[in-house]
């Protein structure tokens, strides 16, 4: 697998941190696995695969983000490793004359600090690739994946949800139950009909949306959104394996921050189905009233058809009278 990172030097430059006299091939293994990991899921194998071979100048700005997002990564997965030495006799501690190995609280501060400096990194490409428009980007798996939902980045999806505020990496952990909720809950009240007309609009020709299109696409994002967010919170703090299910927890050594109480998510999850609950409604209320024969026609037919369901039981409820 072709990577982005190929030497100490790489490292030195985005990590500052790392000693030049570093043996590449001590650090080596973890790159593969950090950048198929995190950087070619977030932005798509194809596309990865394309930086990690172009010195194209038009992709400077964009293979150094990544570049950076893959070396904070790869030291990620090392920093467990570095600090023990496995041989015939077992596995030891390296403890070089006139240094201090560092106690365990500066370890996990460390690890934190990494993870929190390569989310960052990834942060960044992602927001530079939200204005590129270059045809081996728009043409990559990558881009079609986020093109084919209707919320389709941070900062839409932030609109319709503000708590989220434009962090791409939990709207890349929501594009699963955004996705879900559109084929569910947006199609069953808009109608499959005209859902699917209008998604294939929004995907192949935006500069063509009517003005009731384009609120029809808002109100349908105030509905998958918080439901999306909703249908989410349980699996979040939660983890499955062979071992059974674990509850992933906070320990940072430095912050003390604790994961949120089950009263909050509760709380939480009860506003964000209100809020989906009420956008609902608001939906179904502004297609009753701006549905026609020639306008979203698949809904006004089956508005019609509620309407006769409705009138036919009110006649034959005058036969008990």
């Amino acid at each position: 697998m072709p990577t982005l990172i190929t030497s100490t030097a790489q490292l030195k430059t985005h990590l500052g941190g790392i000693q030049k006299s570093l043996d590449f091939n001590t650090i080596e293994p973890f790159i593969p696995v950090a950048e198929r990991r995190f950087i070619a899921t977030a932005i798509g194998k194809d596309f990865h695969a394309f930086l990690c071979g172009t010195d194209d100048a038009a992709f400077a700005t964009v293979k150094a983000l990544a570049t950076k997002a893959a070396a904070w990564y790869g030291y990620f997965l090392a920093l467990p490793h570095l600090r023990v030495v496995s041989g015939d006799l077992g596995t030891m501690m390296n403890q070089p004359s006139r240094t201090t190995m560092a106690p365990k609280w500066a370890h996990v501060d460390l690890v934190s600090s990494t993870s929190e400096n390569a989310d960052a990194a990834l942060e960044d490409l992602l927001e530079e690739l939200e204005t590129c428009e270059a045809p081996e980007w728009t043409a990559s798996q990558g881009f079609k994946t986020n093109r084919t939902l209707i919320v389709r980045n941070a900062a839409k999806l932030t609109e319709h949800l503000p708590l989220v505020q434009n962090r791409r990496r939990t709207f890349m952990a929501l594009r699963f139950y955004l996705k879900r909720a559109e084929d569910t809950i947006a199609a069953e009240v808009c109608t499959d009909e005209v859902f699917d007309a209008l998604k294939v609009k929004y995907i192949n020709a935006p500069d063509t949306l009517t003005a009731l299109e384009k609120k029809l696409l808002y109100l349908i994002g105030e509905v998958i959104s918080p439901y999306a967010l909703y249908r989410a919170i349980p699996g979040m703090r939660l983890r499955v394996d062979g071992d059974g299910l674990y509850v992933q927890t906070i320990d940072d050594a430095m912050k003390n921050q604790t994961p949120s109480t089950y009263p909050a998510i509760d709380a939480l999850s009860k506003d964000l189905m209100n809020t989906y609950k009420e956008a609902e409604t608001a939906l179904a209320e502004w297609l009753d009233a701006n549905a026609t024969d020639t306008v979203f026609p698949a809904y006004y037919t089956k508005k019609q058809g509620r309407t006769r369901e409705i009138v036919t039981l009110s006649d034959s409820s005058l036969g008990f009278f």
